[in-house]
């Protein structure tokens, strides 16, 4: 668990939020996962 965060805390570390965002939502597709309250 602390590799994974290490690893997303160093590929996110200098990204402005809109950047965040847009990680988090390729992140989300690459791996075919719902946000968590969006499970239908």
């Amino acid at each position: 668990m602390r590799d994974i965060r290490d690893k997303i805390s160093s590929e996110t570390q200098n990204m402005t939020f809109e950047e965040l965002k847009a990680y988090i939502k390729q992140k989300l597709a690459d791996n075919q996962t719902k946000p968590v309250g969006q499970m239908q």
